[in-house]
């Protein structure tokens, strides 16, 4: 049986009006079509199958969640250089679903306490424009020299998200009163006094966090998984038992460059804390290899991979007193995620949340799905993969 929610929301999304208790709801007349003219069928965002998540009295469609991990994936592409397919879709999804809801429920909170709870006159449009004055800036700083006017920043974001003016604005709006909702909410219930105590303890137990980021650097050999595998994947190991050079054997067996193979012996450079983005099991493997070891072959979605480590990077500690200013803001950081997270758990209490995704990304609706605590870090989802 479906929930109150979702049938108001059903109701929502056909544009049937409920009628008075005792009398039947109207029925909208059907509509004639003119000859030869098709009727246009529903679209997927108007029926609960369209439906990702209802927040309290927000529907988040699917079409929404799609765009979004469109673009966290073409973003991950471009800054890691993998292809799309070693992305773990699934576990991306999930992450980006709970980032949405959150913030939804941060929004309608903030809402709430405005006058009137109207977002366009709590939030002034003279304040949206300041905001995304101050967003010119920052480009032109980063090197984006052709961002002068607010008509550029409009023209940017048609271009790359597909989002109108109006679209733009409203988004602002809501940006704006979320940090309004923190500062006013959740930031004067925290303790901002960081004791010398404190800070020296944990510098002593996190040393590794005060210094320059820790790298790897490595070379790979790429298989395709087909039903050549099994031979290929013997050439390469009696290959590294006879002695060969790594980069020699990725030359010749490696799927990577097909225009260039001299290019397949390449140096990989990678920080740690971008593995992660890696699809499993190849975040492990290169954790855990020693520098100038081989490891493989190790088996991601449609491909098979052979790793050799050149190089291990390990940052230098700082001494205590370069760390210290640091060490404040972390301590500082973790006791606002603290209250994030609480004032999240209290939101989610207090509004009725329903999710509408299957196990597989962007499958079916139907069974709500039982969404992790607020604040914890969504579950990793390993494909079915073996090294």
């Amino acid at each position: 049986m479906l929930s109150k929610a979702v049938l108001i929301v059903t109701q929502i999304l056909t544009q049937v009006p409920a009628g008075p208790p005792g009398q039947g709801s109207p029925v909208k007349p059907p509509v004639v079509e003119p000859p030869g003219q098709e009727v246009a069928p529903r679209t997927e965002e108007r029926t609960l199958g369209g439906i990702a998540a209802i927040v309290g009295n927000k529907v988040i469609t699917r079409a929404e969640l799609k765009k979004r991990l469109t673009r966290r994936i073409n973003e991950i592409v471009l800054r890691i250089k993998v292809s799309p397919a070693e992305i773990n879709h699934r576990h991306e999804e999930k992450l980006i679903l709970k980032q949405m809801i959150d913030g939804e429920l941060i929004l309608q909170a903030g809402i709430g306490l405005l006058p009137g709870r109207d977002l366009d006159t709590g939030v002034p449009l003279q304040l949206v424009m300041s905001f995304i004055d101050d967003e010119i800036e920052g480009l032109q700083k980063t090197g984006y020299k052709q961002f002068t006017t607010r008509e550029d920043y409009f023209a940017k974001h048609k271009s790359e998200f597909g989002n109108s003016r109006e679209e733009v604005i409203r988004r602002v709006r809501e940006r704006l009163l979320r940090n309004d909702y923190f500062y006013r909410e959740v930031l004067p219930r925290i303790d901002r006094f960081i004791s010398p105590a404190q800070s020296r303890a944990y510098y002593r137990s996190h040393r590794d966090k005060f210094s320059t980021p820790q790298e790897v650097v490595f070379q790979q050999i790429v298989l395709g998984a087909d039903i050549n595998l099994p031979v290929k994947i013997r050439q390469v190991n009696d290959g590294l038992a006879a002695g060969e050079s790594f980069g020699d054997l990725a030359v010749k067996f490696s799927e990577e460059h097909p225009g260039n193979p001299r290019l397949r012996k390449s140096l990989h450079q990678q920080k740690w804390s971008e593995l992660k983005h890696f699809q499993f099991p190849i975040p492990q493997a290169l954790r855990a290899l020693a520098k100038g070891k081989v490891s493989g072959p190790h088996r991601a979605s449609a491909r098979v991979y052979f790793f050799r480590m050149e190089n291990v990077v390990t940052g230098k500690p700082k001494s205590y007193a370069e760390a210290q200013s640091d060490i404040e803001s972390t301590l500082l950081n973790e006791r606002q995620k603290i209250a994030r997270s609480q004032d999240l758990k209290r939101l989610r209490e207090a509004t009725h949340i329903e999710i509408f995704l299957k196990d597989a990304v962007t499958s079916g609706a139907g069974k709500p799905l039982k969404l992790p605590p607020a604040g914890s870090k969504a579950p990793s989802t390993k494909p079915a993969t073996g090294s």
